[in-house]
Formats: C-alpha cells, structure tokens, sequence
C-alpha cells in the first residue's frame, strides 16, 4: 500500500490534472490544468523529518524546483534524506509550459531548449542516487540539444 499519512488537504487549492489526448499515431496533446494547484503550495515547514527519516527513498519531480517555495520545500526534503541515509529520486518531469516557456494550451511541446532552465536543474542534479528522465528531459538537464553531451554533463555532475 501507500502512506498516505503526511498528505495534507487544502480547502483552498486545487488538485492538479492533464489531460492527454489522443490525435493520430503521433500526437499527443496534454493539457495542464495546474492554477492554484495544491503541490506547489507546499512549504520548507510542511516537511517532517522523521517520515522522510522512516523512508526508505523520497522521489521529487523536477517540477517542484520550478518556483522559489516549492525548490525550498523540496530541498529541505533533500536535506533531511540527505542527514537520514535516504535514498533519492529525481524525475526529472520537465514540461517547457510549467517553467513558463510553452503557452498553456501548448502542453504537447515536449522540450524548449532553456539555458536558466538547464542550470537550475544542473544544481540539484548531484544530491540524487537515482535520475530518471525522457530524452527531452535529459536534453535540458545536461543543457544540451546532443543527447550524448547532455548524458555526459548529466553524468559529470552526478559522478
């Protein structure tokens, strides 16, 4: 099962939701629906150390590193991984409409390349154990439009 006991409700913040549809053979348009949304409330004083410290490992999306709050919550989280032996997991969920660089109707764009965008992921890339990501996401975490540089620089940061 999942723990589900630190999860917080919030009267006045919505759930976030996608849709995805589904065009032809090759497109997939998604839709953010992401105003207001509940998880980019959360605070550096909503995270208990000690159910982070009870973990086995913390997974956090790149998107929480998008806005100043979110980054602090979530390096706190990092922090407190970090002090308890915690594993941790960095997906690297990059969406160029939720960093601002896509329109919000243009969730089907994949990847914009961004160089503030690649060196704000290049400083949280070293505390992870684990990083998974797309091609795309790969691309704007190594801060590159060669998938193969971008693994190296990904890589060089990790090692």
């Amino acid at each position: 099962g999942c723990d589900v006991s630190a999860v917080k409700r919030d009267p006045e913040r919505l759930t976030a939701m996608v849709l995805l549809g589904l065009k032809d053979r090759e497109t997939f348009p998604l839709v953010f629906y992401r105003e207001n949304c509940a998880d980019m409330a959360l605070r550096a004083e909503d995270i208990d150390e000690q159910h982070i410290a009870s973990s086995k490992a913390l997974l956090i999306t790149g998107t929480h590193f998008s806005t100043d709050q979110v980054f602090k919550a979530s390096s706190q989280a990092l922090d407190y991984a970090e002090k308890h032996n915690v594993k941790r997991v960095l997906d690297i969920d990059y969406r160029p409409v939720l960093w601002g660089l896509a329109g919000k109707a243009d969730g089907e764009t994949r990847f914009v390349a961004d160089q503030k965008v690649s060196q704000h992921v290049q400083r949280i890339l070293p505390r992870f154990d684990l990083i998974v990501g797309t091609e795309e996401e790969f691309l704007i975490a190594g801060g590159s439009t060669d998938l193969l540089g971008a693994l190296r620089t990904v890589r060089e940061l990790t090692a």
